[in-house]
């Protein structure tokens, strides 16, 4: 179930630039966690959506390359969102993995 909740919102980041976590489709994901598939229909339904995912980034606007001072500012503005408008420091750092 997770597996394909995760390739659909990654396809949807990748088309739109947003992800929902409310799902349009959970009646088919609940269908999928009580077993109702064989594995043979997972496993292909799995490479549908990796291939949509793959082709969704291949086409995607969204930058290849973070700026860490970006990331940064823009998680300061999401924390301070969040904490009923007290002060957060921008000397929070956010670690992005070197490639």
């Amino acid at each position: 179930m997770h597996t394909f909740r995760l390739l659909e919102m990654a396809t949807e980041i990748a088309e739109t630039g947003q992800a929902h976590v409310r799902r349009l489709n959970r009646a088919d994901l609940l269908a999928i966690k009580a077993r109702e598939f064989d594995y043979e229909t997972l496993v292909q339904k799995t490479k549908k959506l990796r291939n949509l995912v793959e082709e969704g980034f291949a086409n995607s606007s969204l930058k290849e390359n973070l700026i860490p001072s970006e990331v940064n500012d823009l998680l300061v503005k999401i924390r301070s969102s969040f904490s009923g408008n007290r002060i957060i420091s921008k000397d929070t750092t956010c670690y992005l993995p070197n490639k």
